[in-house]
Order: C-alpha cells, then sequence, then structure tokens
C-alpha cells in the first residue's frame, strides 16, 4: 500500500451532483466529504495492510 491523498473530484462531477441532489435531500455521503474532507488518510492504515 502506497500512501497517497484522496483524488480531487472532477468539476464535471460536482456539477452533476449537486444538480442531481437539488431534486432531494443532499446524499450524506456528499455532505460528510463537503463538511469534513478526508476523513482517514491512507498512512493511517499503511502499517496493517503493509506492502502488497
Amino acid at each position: 500500500m502506497q500512501p497517497r491523498p484522496w483524488p480531487k473530484v472532477p468539476e464535471l462531477t460536482t456539477q452533476v451532483a449537486r444538480a442531481v441532489a437539488a431534486r432531494g435531500p443532499y446524499p450524506l455521503a456528499m455532505r460528510v466529504r463537503d463538511e469534513l474532507g478526508e476523513l482517514f488518510a491512507d498512512a493511517e492504515f499503511a502499517e496493517a495492510f503493509g506492502a502488497i
């Protein structure tokens, strides 16, 4: 396992997801990412899973 940050969500993906979410309740997964950002970094698990 090589620790690396989460990739940035492409702008078009963000626009489409927000447009769809505007029709109903804002999805929990989107709210968590928007409000909290990255919850768990790969580095926290690197020792447990090691190199493959």
